[in-house]
């Protein structure tokens, strides 16, 4: 007869049942399907353990544009816009049509109070900006429903 301890070791934890070192520091954590952890954390608003989630991810699959968009988000999340710009600058020049990795350049440049021509685009995007009275009109026809 196996004892508790044996037993306890063969049972598949669920993701909201480990602890943060093992989500977040174990080299086995990839039981899961890969954005369920981080939409957990998302959703928890818990964006520091987002971060070193996704600083492992990129780290581990560093040519995937999506681990690099996702850690990119983090940065800008956690405040960090200038890292964000400096991590998703390198891979803009290779895939400059990358709608992920011009979505997190504009955001950081916006938090950072500069505009879309405060960055070396290789293809700059087109910014539509919205006037007062068309976003009172958004509000109004969403709220009046």
């Amino acid at each position: 007869m196996q004892d508790d301890k044996e037993l306890k070791s063969k049972i598949i934890k669920s993701r909201y049942d480990l602890t943060e070192s093992e989500v977040y520091d174990d080299d086995d954590y990839d039981e899961f399907e890969d954005w369920e952890v981080g939409y957990d954390l998302l959703e928890k608003k818990d964006y520091k353990a987002l971060l070193r989630y996704r600083e492992r991810r990129a780290e581990r699959y560093s040519d995937d544009s999506d681990a690099l968009y996702h850690l990119g988000e983090a940065y800008v999340l956690n405040g960090e816009f200038e890292k964000a710009i400096q991590l998703i600058s390198v891979h803009h020049e290779q895939e400059p049509d990358n709608p992920n990795f011009i979505h997190i350049i504009l955001d950081a440049l916006f938090a950072l109070g500069k505009s879309e021509n405060g960055f070396k685009w290789i293809n700059k995007p087109k910014v539509l900006r919205m006037g007062r009275e068309i976003l009172n009109k958004c509000y109004d026809n969403y709220f009046t429903r």
